[in-house]
């Protein structure tokens, strides 16, 4: 384990190590003070107690625990395989303490073993040893891999030691005190998984089918982690003595995460930005069945002939510029007559027309149908590019075609569309069948 510690202030002429200090918010219990009550130093730090537990209760309890800002792990810029940097940053620990890094921090990464030993200057006699069991050496075995964790956690340090004559506690000599407690940290490289892991993993996904019960948990009795640091990074396939790659370090997976109020508020503002203020337009109608297979004769009475076509129906307006042939297609997919032939694909001559402003259509050129389409096996795929047709507010149609389940178990595919995102490629199939019978002349 390789440990950092911080000295936010000149060090003192007898340092103290950085200690760590209970996590336990106990009862609240206040100094009640009366005109001439005789203070003593535990009424002082009562005092400080006191405030100090109800500002790491409301931390944990209103806002939570994790990485507010700042904090990242880098390789370092001149020696990445000597060391790495953690960026000044903010965070609160589970215990509701701010944990403040005022600059960037440098932590020295583990060392390869110690080299091997020198050769012995007076070897033992070859001829007594016994013959090697074959003419090659051994390949040198690959260097072992493992994976740190970049932890951060919340320590206290003593500082401006001073003496203290009255202090009943010391048992010889002249007694030193610290004149103040310095809120510090601690930065540790260990090859141990932090106990938190599954709260943190938990913490960032839903978790619930239905997100009512999610809100509903509030009755449940708060919960606190039981967490043995603030887990910033982890680094994977780290080998002593290499440089560490900016690839292996994760600072997003294993990290819990307290984004501000100021932070929270500027992502809510871009996603009212970016969503659609109006009503979504979607394709409400077909005027065929999708994945349908028809005979030939069926395909082309009801969408070749008589000018007849493939319509579609939007549940508002929309705008016609962006409805053309490059928009609005049908691909033909024919199948080969034997098993062993690749498909062969292309685009029908059609033609688009915008009925109104709520109605489309699609036409295949009939003398294209009746000489490659006829009497062949093929699938008809319809799609409708969404992204670049939109509605009289200027928002892209909903266009997604979504498989849903009508009851218990009935499966369909059908209008309307729609998965509440603007944009979307329709798309739509049907396969038709040659038979026996000619389609009817018209």
């Amino acid at each position: 384990m390789n440990t950092q510690t911080s000295n936010p202030i000149t060090a003192s002429a007898t340092p103290a190590p950085c200690a760590c200090v209970p996590c336990e918010i106990p009862a609240f219990c206040r100094t009640s003070y009366y005109t001439g009550k005789l203070l003593t130093a535990r009424d002082f730090s009562g005092e400080q107690s006191y405030h100090i537990d109800k500002r790491r209760l409301h931390n944990v309890s209103l806002h939570g625990w994790g990485a507010v800002c700042g904090l990242k792990v880098e390789p370092h810029p001149y020696c990445p395989d000597l060391r790495i940097v953690v960026k000044a940053g903010l965070a609160i620990d589970q215990c509701g303490r701010e944990v403040r890094l005022l600059e960037d921090v440098e932590l020295q990464l583990p060392r390869p073993a110690a080299p091997p030993k020198p050769p012995d200057p007076c070897p033992p006699d070859p001829a007594a040893q016994a013959p090697p069991e074959t003419d090659c050496d051994p390949p040198p075995a690959p260097p072992e891999c493992e994976s740190l964790w970049v932890c951060l956690r919340y320590c206290e340090r003593p500082e401006q030691f001073s003496p203290a004559p009255f202090d009943e506690c010391a048992c010889s000599g002249t007694p030193q005190r610290a004149n103040c407690i310095c809120e510090s940290y601690c930065l540790e490289l260990t090859t141990q998984e932090p106990q938190c892991l599954t709260e943190v993993e938990e913490h960032k996904e839903c978790g619930c089918d239905n997100c009512a019960d999610l809100y509903e948990s509030i009755l449940d009795q708060c919960k606190f982690v039981p967490c043995d640091c603030l887990p910033l990074a982890i680094i994977r396939e780290f080998v002593p003595g290499m440089k560490v790659e900016e690839y292996m370090i994760d600072n997003w997976k294993h990290r819990p995460l307290l984004p501000s109020v100021h932070r929270l508020d500027r992502i809510i503002r871009c996603l009212l930005e970016k969503t659609p203020r109006h009503h979504l337009t979607h394709i409400c109608d077909l005027n065929w069945t999708h994945g349908s297979v028809l005979r030939c004769h069926e395909f082309f009475n009801r969408f070749v002939a008589h000018d007849r076509g493939f319509e579609i129906r939007f549940d508002d307006p929309v705008r016609g510029e962006g409805i053309n042939r490059r928009t609005f297609q049908a691909m033909v997919v024919h199948h080969p007559g034997a098993p062993d032939q690749p498909k062969r694909m292309e685009f029908a001559p059609a033609q688009v027309e915008i009925l109104n402003d709520m109605n489309i259509r699609l036409r295949i050129d009939e003398r294209y149908a009746r000489r490659y389409l006829d009497q062949h096996n093929f699938d008809l795929f319809i799609t409708l590019k969404c992204d670049v047709i939109v509605n009289l507010h200027g928002i892209p149609v909903d266009g997604d075609l979504l498989a849903r389940l009508e009851g218990s178990d009935s499966y369909f595919v059908d209008a309307p569309t729609g998965n509440g995102v603007p944009g979307g490629l329709f798309e739509s199939w049907l396969r038709v069948e040659s038979g026996n019978d000619r389609p009817e002349r018209s």
